[in-house]
């Protein structure tokens, strides 16, 4: 379900419940990069999903690319999960494809 949103990618272990999407072309700007992620977050929150945007310190040795970083747990619905991936699909939608 995640992996089939336009214009994010899908990141991290098979095994581990941390999941990252990040913007499938990505500036070389990650203050634009964060930006845009942000204001996917900021329309899943209006809708009800809560989604956080990674955060790095400035002076990291390596710093990784800006993504959404989503945690699942077991309890979680095939429901929810449909929920969630459809809000995302809606508000990234509207943020790099919308004009």
């Amino acid at each position: 379900m995640l992996r089939d949103i336009d214009g994010l990618d899908l990141h991290g272990a098979e095994e581990s419940p941390v999941k990252h999407l990040r913007l499938t072309e990505p500036s070389d700007d990650n203050d634009i990069d964060n930006r845009t992620l942000q204001r996917i977050a900021d329309i899943a929150i209006k809708e009800g999903v809560a989604l956080t945007v990674t955060n790095y310190l400035a002076d990291e040795y390596w710093m990784p690319k800006p993504s959404i970083r989503i945690a699942v747990n077991r309890k979680l619905v095939p429901e929810d999960i449909e929920k969630v991936s459809s809000v995302i699909r809606k508000a990234t939608q509207e943020v790099l494809f919308s004009t």
